[in-house]
């Protein structure tokens, strides 16, 4: 993950936390081409947390357990924001 962030060392802890939840479940090359990332690497950390309920599918199904688990990512994310 930390590959895919320009300044990994920049990004607030509680993001950084939650971004690392998503990339372990998602992969590494999904998490580089995602929206999170990419607006994480403008500074857009508010909209990378915001952008992390996209990854609610599974084998092109939209699955319970994962919005619950974009939901509990994202609320850690956005404290990170604030």
């Amino acid at each position: 993950m930390r590959k895919c962030l320009a300044a990994p060392d920049a990004v607030p802890d509680k993001p950084y936390v939650a971004f690392l939840s998503l990339s372990y479940n998602i992969g590494t090359g999904a998490f580089c081409g995602s929206t999170v990332a990419r607006r994480a690497n403008a500074g857009d950390f508010r909209g990378a947390c915001n952008a992390i309920p996209m990854w609610n599918r599974a084998g092109g199904q939209v699955v319970p357990g994962l919005i619950n688990r974009r939901a509990d990512e994202q609320r850690l994310c956005l404290e990170g924001t604030r």
